[in-house]
């Protein structure tokens, strides 16, 4: 089954898929160059990694969360034809793992990577970058065998990682702050910030 997709670095891999949202195009143009901030020898990697990997990486059965997503009309990470599927989400309960109430989220061994929209369009460009830069942090903690799929405290060495990218965690995380209020109107109930780039909201319950 083929999918509409934004073109980001497709000699890397790299297409957002299309959900209908807006900031697709200006999500995908700041992953571009973030991706290109990124020293090559990790982006090499990452793609070598996503190349080799790709087939095969899911053998076990979709959670539930996932069958919603396809009932809805989403891709999945194993229908993506071009490495990991990248992915802009209206509202948490679209992650891939049920539960998830963060800003971003990078799971399948680096595979499949979604970001909130609530959040995204509420970052400007640079703090964008840095949590794209985060999540793709993930993907080569996952690459290099340092993250495993349930290892869900990884964040630390994550923002270690990324700043040897140049990119700042922390500020990041200050932005999240300031912008607590306006997310909580558009995502739900604040839960906290995380000290990782992840802005955790859930939605509200009644």
């Amino acid at each position: 089954m083929r999918f509409p997709l934004i073109p980001i670095v497709p000699t890397s891999l790299l297409y957002l898929s299309i959900a209908g949202l807006a900031e697709e195009k200006r999500f995908a143009r700041v992953f571009r160059a973030t991706w290109r901030q990124i020293p090559i020898g990790c982006r090499r990697f990452l793609v070598q990694y996503w190349r080799r990997n790709h087939q095969g990486r899911f053998g076990i059965p979709l959670p539930r969360s996932q069958r919603i997503l396809r009932e809805k009309g989403f891709l999945l990470a194993e229908e993506a034809e071009h490495g990991p599927l990248i992915q802009l989400i209206p509202e948490c309960g679209y992650f891939a793992h049920p539960g998830h109430d963060a800003a971003a989220m990078c799971s399948r061994w680096g595979f499949w990577l979604q970001f909130l929209k609530p959040v995204v369009s509420r970052l400007n460009d640079r703090h964008l970058g840095i949590l794209i830069a985060h999540e793709l942090g993930h993907a080569y903690l996952f690459a290099t065998g340092d993250m495993q799929e349930d290892d869900f405290n990884a964040d630390l060495d994550v923002a270690e990682l990324i700043s040897t990218w140049d990119f700042d965690d922390d500020e990041l995380e200050e932005t999240l702050q300031a912008l607590q209020p306006e997310i909580t109107m558009a995502a739900g109930n604040v839960i906290g910030v995380t000290h990782t780039s992840h802005f955790s909201v859930r939605k509200g319950i009644g």
